[in-house]
């Protein structure tokens, strides 16, 4: 019976031996403040280092878990994975940083099993971490600094680019903080803080306070094809602390008309006013308008869909009184009227002097096909490339003779399908400057005879009514004449003239 309790008590030794005891409480032997451990082992010297590695850097992360749970509670933007990516990027990079000065403190095999202690020096990390937090807070109080002073220039785009600074610096500020906090004996200087919740808070009140008015050229009257007798004028403004309008200068703005498609983009000036002419185009019935807002592309991603919505529109009313000199036809390989692509090519052609209507001895057809399809890859989902080609004749009506032709390229992208690139592809079709011009100058003997001959019967008409004291009538007359410089200047002055009249007599 001894015996059997005597090898009871030295299997009891063998196994409590089995493994180091500096393994199995390191406190004993390491100091906490000096170091943070990270313990292995396992069948070889790699797997145990491994372990180790793995161990340190879950006890580096834990420190920072919180983060995700409270920082980026309140974070509103389309993708919260934004942040959180950056936070775990953050932890990964400054981990791997961090093992390249490891130090192995102690390695023992014991029954051929490794057993490894390994530790990064905690003052140093430390150290590096506080400089590095003083670093980034001396970035954001120069954004925020730059901010203020952008904000009394009216630069927005200025104002957006540096809240995109900061939001970038923010989850590595913040993950590196909370573990600095976590593991230093006291808390980094709590005067620097900021939380991303309160910049997205600055943010939607600075975009909530953005108007846009229409200060001159609204409701207008002009005719189909030809630019509005007057520009008009958007202003862009906001109020940030205060009463006080500020003018948004250098603005990045978009013009387009009611049903979406493109006029121009370009910038406000230094009143923070946009001046833009426009083309009279029916978008329903006899009434037309034209969209003011900002462009999207020229500002940060995470900020658009905050400022999509900011615009404002005029309206202008259309004329269906002056016979143009061309019909337009376009249709695709199938014979469908390809309506969108005729309403692109009417705004082109007015750029030319080239007017669009029902009745005309001139016919402007062409079909429009399919000349390359193809499937670009990359990052994100894949896209479909079209891009179509259009073939255009001039004819005249009355011979059917082809007196001219020109070709046009349209390119369509899409996330969704084929189809959907074709009909992009088919509305995006342009046309040739200098083959426009080649054009006009085939046929430029027709157009001139033709509309010179109604230009002048237009501006004699309106005298006779201006004669008579029908000041109204002779208006409507006179926006018909569009032709001949000096026609056209003469009818704008006595439209001027005109309204002054009316205006007095009111």
């Amino acid at each position: 019976m001894k015996k059997f309790f005597l090898f009871v008590l030295v299997l009891l030794v063998y196994c409590l031996n089995a493994v180091p005891k500096w393994y199995e409480d390191p406190s004993k032997y390491y100091d906490s403040q000096e170091y943070i451990i990270g313990l292995g082992f396992g069948n070889s010297y790699e797997e145990a280092i491994a372990k180790a590695k793995q161990d340190l850097i879950q006890k580096i992360s834990v420190n920072v878990e919180a983060v995700t749970e409270t920082e980026f509670m309140s974070v509103e933007t389309e993708d919260k994975t934004v942040f959180t990516d950056k936070v775990s990027n953050s932890i990964k990079a400054f981990s791997d940083y961090q093992l390249q000065g490891l130090e192995i403190l102690n390695q023992e095999i014991i029954k051929q099993q490794h057993y490894i202690i390994i530790a990064i020096d905690k003052i140093k990390m430390l150290r590096e971490i506080e400089s590095e937090l003083n670093s980034f807070w001396l970035e954001i109080e120069e954004y925020l600094n730059s901010i203020d002073l952008l904000e009394q220039k009216g630069n927005l785009s200025g104002i957006l680019d540096s809240y995109k600074s900061i939001q970038d610096i923010l989850p590595e500020f913040i993950t590196k903080k909370k573990l600095f906090n976590n593991l230093a004996p006291s808390s980094f200087d709590k005067n620097k803080n900021i939380t991303i919740g309160e910049i997205e808070t600055k943010i939607k009140k600075l975009v909530s306070s953005i108007k846009f008015e229409v200060v001159e050229g609204n409701q207008q009257v002009g005719k189909t094809g030809l630019l509005l007798s007057e520009p008009i004028v958007f202003n862009a403004a906001f109020r940030v602390n205060s009463d006080i309008k500020t003018n948004l200068i250098n603005l990045p703005v978009k013009i387009s008309y009611g049903d979406g498609i493109l006029v121009e983009k370009g910038k406000t000036n230094y009143e923070g006013c946009y001046t833009t002419y426009i083309t009279a185009i029916p978008e329903r019935g006899d009434r037309g308008k034209v969209i003011f807002g900002m462009d999207l592309t020229a500002f940060p991603s995470e900020y658009r869909l905050l400022i999509e919505n900011i615009s404002n529109e005029a309206y202008y009313k259309v004329i269906e009184t002056l016979p143009l000199y061309a019909q337009l036809k376009i249709t695709d390989e199938a014979s469908k009227n390809l309506l969108k692509t005729e309403n692109q090519l009417k705004r082109i052609f007015s750029n030319h002097n080239i007017y669009i209507t029902d009745e005309s001895v001139f016919l402007i057809q062409g079909i429009a096909s399919v000349k390359e399809s193809k499937i670009i890859e990359g990052m994100g989902s894949p896209k479909y490339l079209i891009v179509t080609s259009l073939n255009l004749e001039v004819k005249s009506t009355a011979s059917n003779v082809v007196l001219g032709s020109l070709q046009g390229i349209g390119r369509g992208i899409s996330e969704k399908d084929e189809i959907d690139a074709k009909e992009k592809a088919y509305e995006n079709i342009t046309l040739n400057s200098k083959d426009i011009k080649v054009l006009l100058g085939q046929i430029e003997q027709d157009i001139k005879s033709e509309l010179l001959v109604s230009s002048r019967k237009y501006l004699n008409q309106a005298k006779n009514l201006i004669d008579n004291k029908q000041y109204q009538d002779a208006i409507k007359v006179l926006l018909k004449v569009s032709y001949d410089e000096d026609l056209v200047k003469e009818a704008k002055d006595l439209i001027f003239n005109l309204r002054e009249k009316i205006a007095t007599k009111e």
